[in-house]
């Protein structure tokens, strides 16, 4: 019972060691419910493990904080984690899409 408890607390210090982080950042306005709305979006999309917002709103701007799991299915032509979906989520709320870059 102790190894399976090692293991499985081993194994969850592994997966988040592996996590990479990402920001992406944005311009324009968002109101409380469709930041709720982008927040959950992005929180369901596959392979993501965290996400969390830092708003400027007297600036119009934000930035985007993306924690991905790479081992989620990862394969020859897996891709389960993509800007390109982010980008996607932002033109539909009207936000314009500035700068993505890996943080970690």
């Amino acid at each position: 019972m102790k190894r399976l408890f090692l293991l499985l607390l081993f194994s969850t210090f592994i997966s988040v060691a592996e996590a990479q982080t990402y920001g992406y950042s944005f311009e324009g306005n968002l109101d409380a419910a469709s930041e709720i709305s982008l927040f959950e979006k992005i929180s369901h999309l596959e392979a993501v493990l965290g996400v969390k917002f830092i708003l400027k709103a007297e600036q119009s701007v934000g930035e985007v904080i993306i924690i991905v799991d790479p081992m989620i299915n990862r394969g020859e032509n897996d891709h389960p984690f993509s800007p390109k979906i982010i980008k996607t989520l932002y033109l539909e709320y009207g936000l314009t899409p500035i700068n993505f870059r890996k943080i970690q």
